[in-house]
């Protein structure tokens, strides 16, 4: 009679850190000597992964005994308060580095820049609540030794019974973003123009709240509508940004119809007939970063087609590099350009499609940034959407 083998298989989840229900639940693995074939993990289980890995070796140690240790340390006030006053200020040896004053450095910088026109003492009253509002949360910076990674690597590489899959990076998504990387600089070495382009996100045109805060003159607020029904607007903004790597400098147009592969392209036609050519005089490739999706999404015949049509026009041999999907916070874009947007028209009304202009072209950074921005009003509804013409008559490579 065949006895029969159950083989069971851990998968741990959780925040990043030392997350303790990983702990808890390898200790009673432990205790229960429930032994897996397979343990998958994320980030956050690292550290007790390893330790359980050691702890069936050596039964003294105890996950539970460590995860106890290291929270007493913490408690050293027994007030969560006052504990994570003393994590920021001082840290704790080989696990949190002080990060206190910077964030203080970094609230003081925030607060310069949206208090320019107040006086001092408002700017120190704005810095204090800051720190109070966010006090409990980006306090703790990791800081681990070399020789605890070293102590995890050799708990990972000796363990031969047990198979390991770490489940929060894709190898495919990394080699894609290193090959990219690799053809950046490849270009911009050869003086050839690398591009990241996207579009921001739509925006409603009209007497409407938009997101953040603004200071205003004492009982003198912005008003806007309650509710932000489209049908109270003047339409909505689509701006498509084309951000320059090399040169740091953005170019953005605000589309008021579509947000499609036909209007996709006509942004880059722009961007290079008013600033890429001046730029890049004797440019004989564009290399273009762009996600997955939308409307320079990979799979889309219409933006290949523009696209083509673009090269032919401009006698340009135009390459698109495409992040995998879920990585679209890695084009450079999202917090070169993007971001410094947002930033500038927080808690400002989008009035007028006129404003929407002024407020994007207004945009500018410490490191340099302009940003150039045209209005565009014409129709861009793809007329041939879905047909098998698209792409007809161009030779595609890759």
């Amino acid at each position: 009679m065949n006895k029969q083998i159950n083989k069971i298989a851990f998968a741990l989840g959780g925040l990043a850190g030392n997350n303790a229900h990983g702990a808890g639940f390898l200790e009673a693995a432990l205790k229960k000597r429930v032994e897996p074939t397979m343990i998958s993990f994320t980030s956050g289980q690292i550290l007790w992964v390893s330790q359980y890995l050691a702890s069936r070796k050596v039964e003294s140690a105890q996950l539970r005994k460590l995860l106890a240790e290291d929270i007493e340390q913490i408690r050293a006030f027994h007030s969560p308060d006052l504990d994570l006053a003393k994590l920021s200020l001082w840290g704790k040896p080989g696990v949190f580095r002080p990060a206190g004053p910077a964030y203080v450095a970094d609230a003081w910088r925030n607060a310069s820049q949206s208090l320019r026109h107040l006086l001092m003492d408002t700017r120190d009253q704005f810095v204090a609540r800051r720190l109070l509002e966010v006090w409990p949360c980006r306090l703790l910076v990791p800081d681990f030794p070399e020789s605890f990674f070293a102590q995890i690597s050799d708990a990972f590489n000796k363990e031969d019974k047990i198979g390991l899959v770490f489940n929060s990076y894709n190898p495919h998504d990394g080699c894609e973003r290193v090959y990219l990387n690799e053809q950046a600089r490849a270009y911009q070495a050869a003086g050839q123009p690398v591009i990241s382009v996207d579009t921001k996100k739509k925006e409603l045109v009209g007497e409407f709240a938009n997101a953040g805060v603004q200071w205003r003159p004492l009982g003198d607020p912005t008003r806007v509508n309650v509710h932000d029904f489209p049908s109270d607007g003047l339409g909505t903004a689509v701006p498509y940004g084309i951000y320059d790597t090399a040169a740091n400098t953005g170019w953005v147009n605000v589309g008021t119809d579509h947000d499609t592969a036909m209007f996709a392209v006509a942004s880059i036609r722009r961007w290079w007939q008013t600033a890429g050519t001046a730029t890049y005089p004797h440019a004989t490739e564009l290399l273009i970063s762009a996600d997955a999706g939308g409307s320079n999404g990979y799979r889309s015949r219409a933006w290949k087609t523009e696209l083509a049509a673009l090269a032919a026009e401009t006698e340009l041999t135009v390459t698109v590099c495409h992040l995998p999907p879920g990585t679209s916070k890695w084009n450079k874009i999202e917090h070169r350009l993007f971001c410094h947007i947002t930033q500038t028209w927080r808690g400002k009304p989008l009035t007028s499609r006129e404003t929407v202009v002024e407020l994007i072209a207004s945009t500018t950074t410490r490191t340099g940034l302009t940003v150039r921005c045209e209005l565009d009003t014409r129709d861009w509804t793809n007329p041939l959407r879905g047909s098998r013409d698209f792409g007809h008559g161009f030779d595609f490579a890759g």
